[in-house]
């Protein structure tokens, strides 16, 4: 019989070691208002992983978004589909922060960005303003949240990038507001057959299971036997909350561990 237990990382705690910044105090909240979230760093979408975290804007447009450190905005766009209107910061810490689904810029900006549409006859502009045109301090107001390009709802998207090579950073590595101390929840058990000999319980077809527990502790009821003969792989359906926030996030990190060795 295999004994094994599964570790879930909450999404603020485990990180690569590439991606871990040296100081995590560099950013500030990107809205002035309570900073909840209903979606995380990485989870998986229909056609990509999400770059960056939702922030709730109480379900409403016209938040104040605000430069979360200082820095020279680089870039903007405005599309009718994926960020919407946007604008994206380099700072010197060698990072970059995008705001993505806003509503409008600050007016200096929109009068810019409206005068090249028309000089360009598109709505649909990428622009790249040279660095002494728009250079912006820490919580300086550069936007309103929105609802633009290919959004679900009232949202402002936040994202963290290494400004060398454009990947996205979880930005919940950083400390600017966030708390999780919710322990992720596991719902089922999934166990694969890797092979067609490999017998799960007698039986060469996945095995589906209910777990029991809960507060970071879940395990299989001691009466429910499993059986494996053969190459198995495991899944679990699992979700993570934040705190002061209903909605559903994915985990950051799993881990397996069986006889005291990590194996994935």
């Amino acid at each position: 019989m295999l004994y094994f237990r599964i570790i879930l990382a909450s999404i603020l705690i485990f990180n690569t070691v590439s991606d871990n910044p040296i100081d995590r105090t560099v950013f500030i909240s990107p809205v002035n208002i309570p900073l909840l979230l209903s979606a995380n760093f990485g989870e998986l979408r229909i056609d990509h992983f999400h770059s960056g975290i939702d922030v709730k804007t109480q379900g409403v447009t016209g938040k104040e978004v605000v430069a979360t450190a200082d820095g020279q905005i680089y870039r903007i766009s405005v599309s009718p589909g994926g960020f919407g209107k946007a604008l994206y910061i380099k700072h010197p810490s060698g990072y970059s922060t995008v705001y993505g689904h806003l509503d409008k810029f600050t007016d200096e900006i929109e009068e810019y960005v409206k005068n090249s549409q028309y000089d360009k006859k598109s709505f649909t502009v990428t622009l790249y303003p040279s660095g002494d045109i728009f250079r912006v301090k820490q919580g300086e107001i550069i936007a309103y949240s929105g609802n633009s390009g290919s959004s679900g709802g009232p949202h402002l998207h936040y994202e963290i990038r290494r400004v060398d090579n454009e990947k996205p950073v979880n930005p919940l590595l950083f400390d600017f507001g966030t708390s999780d101390n919710i322990a992720p929840v596991i719902e089922k058990l999934f166990i694969y057959p890797i092979t067609a000999n490999t017998s799960i319980n007698g039986k060469n077809s996945i095995k589906k299971l209910d777990v029991s527990g809960g507060h970071g502790n879940f395990y299989i009821p001691a009466d429910r036997e499993i059986i494996i003969n053969g190459p198995a792989g495991f899944g679990i359906k699992s979700f993570d909350l934040l705190n002061d926030s209903y909605n559903k996030c994915d985990v950051y990190s799993i881990e397996l561990i069986i006889d005291s060795m990590t194996v994935f």
